[in-house]
């Protein structure tokens, strides 16, 4: 009876790790594998892609910045399934380093149009470093000057 016991809990434990979300397994995983594996989402049928960007979103707030930028550059990948990380990736425009800014104004501009709302938005905030690389967004996805020559869309 000991043995059906513990064994079913075994069975039990195990199952349950299988159910623990993608963020959780990230977690897990060496440095070098995490990244591996975040580049891999664009790897998966379109169903899954959709089904992890909310975590790829997450994961453009984590502290290491490396992770943020691959994540950023994976949402570019499967922008088309991606629409609701926008607003994400165009919150952080603030970040100082140059070259994870740059890694979101790319990743902002493989949406195209779908990203006008959001960088719009972005314009009107009170940080220049924001409204900055939203007007090199916006400059980037028309390739021109914008109506008066001003960074603003009408």
């Amino acid at each position: 009876m000991q043995k059906i016991l513990l064994a079913l809990l075994w069975i039990g434990a195990d199952a349950l790790a299988g159910c623990t979300g993608w963020l959780d397994h990230l977690d897990q995983l060496s440095y070098w594998e995490k990244l591996a594996e975040i580049r891999s989402v664009s790897d998966l049928p379109m169903a899954m892609q959709r089904e992890r960007v909310p975590d790829l979103a997450d994961l453009l707030t984590v502290e290491d910045s490396s992770v943020r930028i691959v994540a950023a550059e994976e949402i570019a990948e499967i922008h088309e399934v991606a629409d609701s990380a926008l607003s994400r990736l165009v919150g952080n425009f603030w970040r100082p380093n140059g070259e994870e800014g740059m890694t979101y104004i790319a990743a902002v501009v493989s949406f195209g149009e779908r990203a006008l709302p959001s960088l719009q938005q972005a314009l009107a905030s009170r940080d220049s470093l924001v409204r900055a690389r939203a007007c090199d967004a916006l400059l980037r996805i028309y390739r021109a000057p914008l109506s008066d020559g001003r960074c603003r869309v009408e």
